[in-house]
This record gives C-alpha cells, sequence and structure tokens, in this order.
C-alpha cells in the first residue's frame, strides 16, 4: 500500500480500497471519534452561516474568513529571540524576516512555530509541541556547500547554515514561496 501513497494524493475512498483496516482507523480517527464534537461545532457555525455560503471557499479562504490576515508584532518577535553567539552579528530578523510582505512572514511564522499568527502571550510564550515554554531560535550552524537552513518546527527553532556571505547573494532560497516549494530548507520534524 505504501508504494501506491508516494506522492500520490489519496481520497478516504481510495484508503478504503488500498487497505480497508486503515481505512477503519483513519475514519474513527477523523470523524466518528469525534463526531459529537464536530455535529456541535458545524450545528453552531452554520447558525451564523449558512452552509451554501460556505461552499464557494476552499480550507486556506475559510481560514483567512475566520482568522484574517494579522499583522504580525515584529518588534516583539525580536526582543524575544534567542539567537546563537555565532549568529550575533547578523539581524536575520531585520535583514530578512522583516523585507518579507506579510503573507510570506506569515508562511516563514508557520513553517517554523507551527502557527502563522502571534501567539495570545506574545512570542514570549511560544511553547514547544510538549507545551514548556520555548522561544523562537536562530541557531548558526556550521556551513558545508549545498546545505540549506533547518527548520525544527517543535522547538521554535531555524538552524542556519554560516553562509561564507550572509546576504542575498549567498544563493540560497530562504524566501517562504522557495520553502513552501520544498526548495531551501529542510523541514524538521523527526528530530524534535
Amino acid at each position: 500500500m505504501g508504494e501506491a501513497m508516494l506522492g500520490v494524493p489519496l481520497s478516504l475512498d481510495d484508503v478504503e480500497h488500498l487497505d480497508p483496516v486503515v481505512y477503519k482507523e483513519v475514519r474513527y480517527l477523523l470523524f466518528d471519534g469525534v463526531k459529537t464534537q464536530l455535529q456541535a461545532v458545524l450545528l453552531g457555525l452554520h447558525e451564523i452561516v449558512p452552509p451554501e455560503l460556505l461552499l464557494v471557499f476552499d480550507h486556506k479562504e475559510f481560514g483567512l474568513l475566520l482568522c484574517g490576515l494579522t499583522d504580525i508584532d515584529m518588534d516583539d518577535w525580536k526582543t524575544s529571540t534567542v539567537t546563537s553567539s555565532n549568529l550575533k552579528g547578523h539581524d536575520v530578523l531585520e535583514d530578512v524576516v522583516e523585507s518579507l510582505t506579510r503573507p510570506d512572514q506569515a508562511k516563514l511564522l508557520q513553517f517554523a512555530t507551527g502557527s502563522s499568527q502571534d501567539p495570545i502571550q506574545g512570542f514570549k510564550g511560544l511553547t514547544s509541541y510538549d507545551g514548556k515554554i520555548f522561544y523562537f531560535t536562530l541557531k548558526g550552524t556550521e556551513y558545508t556547500p549545498g546545505r540549506y537552513p533547518v527548520i525544527h518546527a517543535c522547538y521554535n527553532r531555524i538552524d542556519l547554515p554560516l553562509y561564507p556571505t550572509m546576504g542575498a547573494d549567498d544563493g540560497v532560497d530562504v524566501r517562504p514561496d522557495g520553502i513552501h516549494h520544498g526548495i531551501g530548507v529542510d523541514i524538521s520534524y523527526l528530530q524534535c
């Protein structure tokens, strides 16, 4: 079954045909196990917004409709960021992140922390996957040719190779659109 899934988007119906046991487990985890909660959320939502009005939105548009596009508090982000000593001469947040558009800043924040918006308690209140406080961290790592930044989303950390020139001419795509397309960054969920 694994070979059939590589690189190919599957629907729940596809999973049912490939492996009925996996289908039952997935269906329970996504639907049946939280049926009461899902029904309550939908009932409340439909009291406010009729279902026929929701049909025109995809999941991203609906999320934007619910949450809006917020401004990221760059001052809070900068003052609450821990930077390793070998990056002290480089203001990565100011040089790179502040030059990005708001949507690209949100994408970078999403990749690095798991959320595209400011934390409720501010950046000093960022938590790791287990609920412990973990500040946003920029860590300089040894440069080797072809090495990309590594994102540890569960620890709110970006490991940046110490490029010979830390600027726009270093030949590495660290823009969120490069990240979105899987170019220029390694996302490390397994090392958390």
